[in-house]
């Protein structure tokens, strides 16, 4: 027998069965196999939702908190009662410290150890903040070791800067990276060059 979404089993004229309005009950024992209304889940057993998802919200209910929660890309660790992590803007948070894990925006990576960027990558630009200085930063087959803040190159193992085969001072190629003119940049990297030369 089938009534407004109801199954009944005639051999124990019990249902089977129930749904109604999303509603699914095992009336071998009488109570809810599960039950999901607006994107809700009962586990009978517990008499409790075994997980509840509104809004991108996922909640465990054996401890009757969220599992994770993700809203606006927002996970969050109900055993903290914080999120696990969260990204928004291509952010990624690590609310064990209440602090982004790494956050990338415009090619940025940020770690929450210190609050700044673990490394930041920016027009090929790679930056340590750990001490706000930069790891290596690759512009133009350009490596720069930030305890120096002077370029290294791999193969001759010296504080330089290649830009079209011209060693550079890392000095100079902060002034260079912030010509955007391409005339400009041509003028200076001559100047540069006559620089080394002069070495």
């Amino acid at each position: 027998m089938e009534t407004s979404n109801l199954m009944v089993d005639p051999r124990t004229l019990t249902p089977e069965w129930m749904e109604t309005s999303n509603l699914m009950v095992d009336q071998k024992t009488l109570t809810p196999e599960w039950m999901e209304t607006s994107n809700l889940i009962v586990d009978p057993g517990t008499l409790t939702p075994q997980w509840i998802e509104t809004s991108n919200l996922m909640v465990d209910q054996k401890t009757l908190t969220p599992e994770w929660m993700e809203t606006s890309n927002l996970i969050v660790d109900p055993r903290t009662l914080t999120p696990q992590w969260m990204e928004t803007s291509n952010i990624m948070v690590d609310q064990k410290t209440l602090t982004p894990q790494w956050m990338e925006t415009s090619n940025i990576m940020v770690g929450p150890r210190s609050l700044p960027p673990e490394w930041m990558e920016t027009n090929n630009l790679i930056v340590n903040s750990k001490n706000w200085t930069t790891e290596w930063m690759e512009t133009s087959n350009l490596m720069v070791d930030p305890r120096t803040l002077k370029v290294l190159e791999d193969s001759m193992k010296t504080e330089i800067l290649k830009i079209d085969n011209v060693a550079v001072g890392v000095e100079i190629l902060w002034r260079l990276l912030n010509i955007s003119s391409p005339s400009q940049k041509k003028k200076k990297l001559k100047c540069v060059k006559d620089r080394f030369r002069q070495r």
